[in-house]
């Protein structure tokens, strides 16, 4: 999406829209190496995930997560399973953030959770069944 860096009378940049990178954030914590330095920026990425977001939420752009979170889910049985496990490393707020955005969208969208990874309706289970 198109921004300004704020320099001077500004500068235009493209830059990632919010809602996908904080899915991608999910989808590559799972993809870090196990090494210390690994489990640092898998720690990162989820938290960056996580405030993302809170922000989506707190702007109402459960609509946005959930378009970019099926494009994420469309891509195949890799990604599904990246996006399950990623989801269950958000700390339990986080996730519980997320579900009720799903929730939310998908109810207003008639799509349905268990289609897009998320089985249950307890957001404290956090393993989903990738299909």
């Amino acid at each position: 999406m198109r921004s300004v860096l704020l320099h001077k009378t500004g500068i235009p940049v493209r830059v990632p829209a919010s809602d996908r990178y904080a899915v991608c954030k999910l989808v590559i914590a799972t993809l870090r190496h196990r090494d210390r330095r690994g489990q640092i920026m898998r720690d990162s990425d989820i938290h960056e995930a996580g405030v993302l977001f809170e922000a989506l939420a707190s702007r109402r752009r459960q609509h946005d997560v959930l378009d970019a979170w099926m494009e994420a889910w469309g891509r195949g049985p890799k990604w599904q399973t990246a996006l399950v496990h990623g989801r269950a490393l958000l700390l339990p707020e986080h996730r519980h953030l997320l579900h009720d955005m799903m929730s939310k969208a998908t109810s207003e969208t008639g799509d349905h959770l268990e289609d897009i990874g998320f089985i249950c309706t307890a957001p404290d289970i956090p393993y989903g069944r990738a299909r």
